[in-house]
């Protein structure tokens, strides 16, 4: 192979690669999930954490520590049962979750639902899910089957 065909060669495999990784960067770019102060809330409260204002704030008397507390509690036992039927597609889902409030979008939901390439695997019943439960783990109540409110 001669001087001229192999710098064309590596000339190509250059342009190759940054075409490749160009596109890779805009595509990845539009699968990200958005992460919200809610979102974050969420996880740090499904992890156990505490909120830090609550912990170092000392002018919040004991009496509101528990009222808010009580509220929480209250917000989180508050389960909202959904009802996935034959034939419902994940956009019918991703419709009743955001109609009910547990999803910020369905455009989030479908696209959590499509990374995990599992658009086709719900499984139909009924489902309890709290506000503070993430995509995630309503998905995967979904695909397993998890009907938590007995149905």
């Amino acid at each position: 192979m001669d001087k001229k065909n192999l710098r064309i060669l590596l000339l190509g495999v250059g342009i190759g690669l940054i075409l490749s990784s160009s596109l890779n960067l805009f595509f990845q770019s539009s699968n990200q999930k958005k992460i919200t102060p809610e979102y974050i809330r969420a996880e740090a409260r499904r992890l156990g954490m505490i909120e830090p204002k609550k912990y170092f704030d000392k002018s919040v008397t004991d009496q509101n520590q528990t009222a808010d507390n009580q509220q929480l509690e209250i917000e989180e036992e508050a389960a909202v049962v959904i009802v996935i039927r034959k034939g419902n597609t994940s956009e019918d889902v991703a419709k009743l979750l955001k109609e009910n409030n547990l999803v910020e979008s369905e455009n989030m939901f479908l696209n959590r639902i499509y990374a995990r390439k599992a658009a086709s695997k719900l499984q139909t019943g009924s489902y309890a899910f709290n506000k503070n439960m993430t995509v995630d783990e309503m998905i995967d109540a979904m695909l397993i089957g998890n009907k938590p409110s007995g149905n």
